[in-house]
């Protein structure tokens, strides 16, 4: 199979248009906000691709899987991948207007004890929030009525006004800059997350994936998340 992609490659060098099918990989609502918007002009660029875009909140193995591309959040461990560096989120809490006129808005860290929080989680296990408080990182994990392995309902939640969340910006970015949504305490928020495209290192990358990266790659560099 390496033979047969390193050959497609050269032929697809030579070939004005590239062709065939590019396997990427991301989380549901990455893909849904952040990918899929940035398809039409690519496929305007590039209309004989055919992207097969896979979703999972897990890390897939590449090889195994067969996926050309996968889209990673956090610092890399796996040194089996080459990584292009795509862009860096931050990590805020936030809440809607309507759940803080009722609850009202945390003024300091210590007010985070009498709110209702909207809590990421892996089963019953709560994923604790990253925050800075003064120069020392603090693992703070939630307390709340609403626990979820999906970031859609992350999102859904606190648009419908159940309580303060933490999450990356790019999943209600639309949100805060218009209003709907409240950053708070951003004297709280620990570094920013690197987001990269990974793909198996050690091989020849055939020209439609190539493309579909350094596209990927130019696109998120120009946009605001």
């Amino acid at each position: 199979m390496d033979d047969f992609d390193a050959l497609e490659s050269s032929v697809g060098d030579r070939q004005q248009s590239p062709r065939g099918v590019v396997r990427i990989n991301t989380a549901p609502a990455h893909g849904r906000l952040c990918i899929t918007p940035l398809l039409p002009e690519f496929f305007r660029q590039y209309p004989d691709v055919v992207i097969e875009l896979s979703v999972s909140e897990r890390h897939v193995d590449l090889v195994g899987d067969g996926v050309d591309l996968a889209v990673r959040h956090g610092r890399l461990v796996d040194s089996s991948l080459t990584a292009r560096h795509l862009t860096e989120t931050d990590f805020v809490l936030v809440a809607s207007p309507a759940y803080l006129a009722a609850k009202g808005v945390p003024a300091r860290f210590a007010d985070l004890d009498q709110h209702t929080y909207i809590v990421f989680s892996k089963g019953r296990e709560r994923y604790p929030w990253s925050l800075k408080v003064g120069q020392e990182a603090v693992s703070y994990v939630p307390h709340g009525s609403l626990l979820t392995g999906d970031a859609e309902h992350i999102r859904a939640a606190v648009l419908c006004g159940l309580g303060i969340a933490q999450a990356p910006f790019w999943l209600l970015a639309q949100e805060i800059r218009s209003g709907q949504v409240q950053v708070l305490l951003p004297e709280l928020q620990p570094e920013r997350v690197p987001i990269h495209l990974v793909y198996p290192a050690g091989r020849r990358v055939p020209t439609r994936v190539r493309m579909l990266i350094e596209y990927l790659v130019a696109a998120f560099a120009s946009s605001e998340l």
